[in-house]
């Protein structure tokens, strides 16, 4: 699970550290948060079937309250020279390097040119093989950077208090395929989400 958001420390830096105990005793894995900025901007390696998949987070989105530091938890933020130390690391460590962004304009299918296109372009040429972003609520457009895909934003998947704004009421579910170590397809799926924002999966919007 990415916890590189803009509500990571919502409850202060304590809380972070707190909320990830609480995963792990759960049996839930999470990255782009920690202790400091050591733990929150080190992958999460995983090993799937001999594949090694490498997940980084990183958020934009209120990053000044939400950013770690050397000695206070938080959130991997978008430095480039940490950025792509994590992701060259990553890139050496595991077959695969997926980035998930925290970034972009909340209800607009509007790309912001600073903090999407050009970090799109960073992260992709530092390594990643796919960039998953988050944050606008709404669906994004999906490119390809550096001949890898970025999805700048999947959308919703389970989130009350959405059915205001039917297009915030879409998401898209993301299926990365495997084989000999190294993606060979990419399926989505489109999601449609109730007005108690409940989400199935649907063909068409």
């Amino acid at each position: 699970m990415s916890y590189a958001g803009n509500h990571t420390k919502d409850y202060t830096a304590p809380s972070v550290t707190h909320t990830i105990d609480l995963l792990n005793q759960a049996g839930v894995a999470s990255f782009g948060a920690g202790a400091n900025n050591e733990q929150a901007y080190t992958p999460l390696i995983v090993d799937l079937k001999g594949t090694k998949v490498a997940f980084l987070g990183f958020n934009c989105i209120e990053y000044a309250f939400n950013h770690a530091t050397d000695y206070e938890a938080g959130t991997a933020s978008f430095s480039e020279w940490k950025v792509r130390e994590s992701i060259s690391y990553a890139k050496s460590q595991a077959d695969v390097v997926v980035v998930f962004a925290h970034w972009g304009w909340e209800h607009t299918q509007e790309l912001d040119p600073e903090w999407q296109v050009l970090w799109a372009q960073i992260f992709t040429d530092a390594g990643a093989d796919v960039v998953i972003g988050g944050h606008p609520h709404v669906v994004q457009p999906q490119v390809e950077v550096n001949g890898k895909p970025v999805f700048y934003s999947i959308g919703n998947f389970l989130f009350p208090g959405m059915a205001w704004d039917p297009e915030s009421q879409k998401g898209i579910m993301v299926e990365i395929n495997i084989d000999e170590k190294k993606i060979s397809s990419i399926n989505t799926l489109k999601i449609l989400m109730d007005g108690d924002g409940i989400p199935s999966v649907v063909e068409n919007w």
